[in-house]
């Protein structure tokens, strides 16, 4: 393998692991909002998500 091979690699692995972080926090955004659209307590859903009222506007 030569260095630039192992370089690819490396990138591909990091590219990936940001774009699962990125979908994780989508996801939660998206579990937050319908929490609060069925009436769920801020609390309840800070606590589950943990994300913050500023995370949704």
């Amino acid at each position: 393998m030569t260095i630039a091979d192992a370089l690819r690699l490396e990138g591909r692995a990091k590219g990936k692991a940001e774009g699962i972080d990125e979908g994780i926090s989508i996801s939660k955004l998206e579990d937050a909002r319908k929490m609060l659209e069925h009436g769920i307590a801020w609390t309840v859903v800070t606590d589950i998500t943990r994300i913050k009222p500023e995370d949704l506007a």
